[in-house]
């Protein structure tokens, strides 16, 4: 089997060409999985974008999420708190509420 350059792909940007396998001992690869060609380090980049929207609803994700940890928190102080768990803190006692108002027995709206 001889090893000729095969033909660029007509889909492959210009000045691209396939490798050969005689030239495939070039390629080498160091403890943290970087890239070297004949010694030189590859310089490879991978790059996150992320359009306004998606930034958008990516900021009401985290802001949701951390709304639901606080929500999760007070509802442990709240069982905790029950249970004479008070390391969390317990929620402070308001004032009661006042007693309903009863109309008199010969009102108009009175209830029998």
């Amino acid at each position: 089997m001889t090893d000729r350059p095969r033909e660029r792909p007509a889909h492959w940007p210009p000045g691209v060409e396939p490798l050969v396998i005689e030239e495939f001992d070039k390629l080498g690869r160091n403890a943290r999985n970087e890239l070297f060609w004949d010694g030189e380090r590859l310089v490879t980049r991978s790059q996150f974008l992320l359009t306004w929207p998606q930034r958008g609803l990516a900021l009401l994700a985290a802001l949701a999420s951390l709304a639901t940890v606080a929500t999760g928190l007070n509802n442990a102080s709240i069982y905790l708190c029950a249970r004479g768990k008070t390391w969390l803190g317990c929620p402070v006692a308001g004032t009661p509420a006042p007693p309903p108002i009863v109309p008199p027995a010969g009102a108009p709206n009175a209830r029998p």
